[in-house]
């Protein structure tokens, strides 16, 4: 008999630790049957629920967390149910009120489940944080686009009013031409420039036409090697590659803009490679989901380092060291912004001293097969 009783004390006590362990745990714990009842709940999300223990108890979770008869729209616990794998999922339910992170793990008996455990952290705070950090990113590449766009319009203005006043001087009617010649020239690189600053906001809308990619790629190759005979040019592209539909004088602003960026990185030369492959859907990786093409460049730079990469393509964001011309202006967010709008997907992987390659996937143009 005392043995009996001392097993019947040790089992209470035990049952209080972990009572006690369960209670102090600060995430907002419940065990669940495989019907979607809760069995137990903690302290914690008691206390979070606003509701009694009778309450919450024996009742199914999707009444207790979404007000609802039927499981919620990312259920965990069916998918766990459903998987057989612990998870782990963002939950944004308004009727709870805050973020959270749910991880459920399942509960098993003699290798069947039999229900879970979920494990819910508040992560409203880490919210706040990433949005405050998203805000302030934001707030950099806006103040980078204001300075930039305030020196190029600067410099091109000093050089325009310069260009009048000599003309306002002159005499010699040759010389009077050659003064607003150059001045034309000017305003000619600020309507280009206003050109640029259309296609990077919400206007410039490609115009759609059928494209050739090897007569792009090696139209803009050609003009490329006259201006830039140190650098070297390797292609590669499918014979049977897919047509493309696209703004042909857009596709060569961002093709002229990474080939001027990649002969930039050589600086003492070096070869850059453009290839073009077919990515037939079920192959593409990328949110196209869909026939495309890709495009690649890849050159034998100086690279870009980690700390940098993810900002390459805002607008006037440089690499090059303080007081350099190089790396700055649209350039990448235009090529960005011209890729999106025609509904493609770019990306660029880099490794410093090893160079880099830009991807470019554009909507394919596939003929149906008979």
């Amino acid at each position: 008999i005392q043995t009996r009783l001392q097993i019947e004390q040790e089992l209470t006590n035990a049952n209080k630790r972990w009572q006690i362990t369960f209670d102090s745990m600060p995430d907002f714990i419940s065990i669940h049957d495989r019907d979607f009842t809760i069995l137990h709940a903690n302290q914690a999300l008691i206390d979070f629920l606003g509701k009694s223990p009778e309450e919450i108890i024996g009742a199914k979770c999707c009444q207790i967390f979404h007000s609802s008869c039927t499981p919620w729209t990312t259920c965990p616990h069916r998918e766990l149910l459903a998987t057989g794998r612990s998870h782990t999922s963002e939950v944004n339910d308004p009727h709870l009120g805050i973020p959270l992170l749910v991880t459920v793990v399942p509960i098993r008996r003699e290798g069947e489940i039999i229900g879970s455990i979920h494990i819910a952290k508040d992560i409203s705070h880490q919210k706040t944080l990433e949005e405050e950090r998203q805000k302030n990113i934001n707030l950099e590449s806006i103040a980078s686009l204001c300075g930039g766009l305030a020196h190029d319009f600067n410099n091109l203005l000093t050089a325009l009013g310069g260009y009048i006043d000599l003309a306002s001087m002159e005499k010699r009617p040759e010389r009077l031409t050659q003064w607003l010649g150059q001045a034309k020239m000017v305003t000619n690189l600020t309507t280009e420039l206003t050109s640029q600053l259309l296609t990077f906001s919400k206007g410039g809308t490609p115009i759609l036409k059928y494209i050739s990619v090897p007569m792009l790629i090696h139209g803009n190759i050609d003009r490329f090697s006259k201006t830039l005979p140190n650098v070297k040019t390797n292609v590669n592209i499918d014979d049977d590659i897919w047509p493309i539909s696209g703004d042909n004088e857009q596709l060569r602003t961002v093709l002229r803009n990474l080939f001027y960026n990649a002969a930039e990185a050589m600086p003492k030369g070096g070869t850059l490679t453009i290839e073009a492959h077919n990515v037939p859907e079920e192959y593409n990786c990328t949110p196209l989901n869909q026939d495309s093409v890709l495009i690649t460049l890849r050159d034998e730079g100086i690279g870009i380092s980690p700390q940098i990469i993810d900002r390459i393509f805002d607008p006037y964001f440089t690499t090059s060291s303080k007081g350099s011309t190089k790396g700055k202006g649209l350039g990448l967010a235009l090529c960005h912004s011209i890729i999106r709008k025609h509904h493609g997907h770019i990306a660029v992987s880099s490794t410093e001293n090893h160079g880099t390659t830009v991807s470019i996937y554009l909507p394919a143009i596939v003929a149906p097969t008979a």
